[in-house]
């Protein structure tokens, strides 16, 4: 329940790279956020063009109102042993629970996913913990 009333049934989309233009205005503000969380190695407009283009993948969270609660871009990444969704940026309210997680597994499975992964803040990652996710390593860096 949210405000005294009914929590809004949602599902996971994958949103096709042509559509990704008509929907913009809809996700645009969570992927923003989702990138802010962290140095990213691209901005909005970079994100942007790589899901026009096919070569990273727009999903939503949209209730039965059509009404768009949050997205995630993500790059799919081949390894000799993994295939690997890698989460590029998610943002929005109310789309971190078990339901939508478990559709948004499905999904990725169904692209030949193996596992999920993401850079995400320290908080994002205690939220994630709670639906399943694990800590793996630490990314570090220096500029060259």
């Amino acid at each position: 329940r949210i405000n005294g009333r009914r929590s809004p049934v949602m599902h996971i989309y994958c949103i096709h790279k042509d559509l990704v233009e008509a929907t913009w205005a809809s996700v645009e503000k969570y992927l923003a956020d989702g990138i802010a969380e962290y140095d990213a190695e691209y901005d909005i407009n970079q994100l942007k063009s790589l899901l026009v283009s096919g070569s990273w993948r727009l999903f939503a969270a949209i209730d039965s109102d059509n009404k768009v609660h949050g997205a995630s871009a993500v790059s799919f990444i081949s390894y000799p042993n993994a295939y690997v969704a890698f989460i590029c940026s998610i943002g929005g309210k109310m789309i971190v629970n078990k339901e939508l997680v478990s559709q948004f597994k499905d999904l990725l499975k169904s692209y030949g996913a193996d596992r999920i992964q993401g850079q995400v803040n320290e908080k994002n990652e205690r939220l994630l913990k709670r639906v399943g996710f694990e800590h793996k390593s630490v990314v570090v860096e220096m500029r060259i």
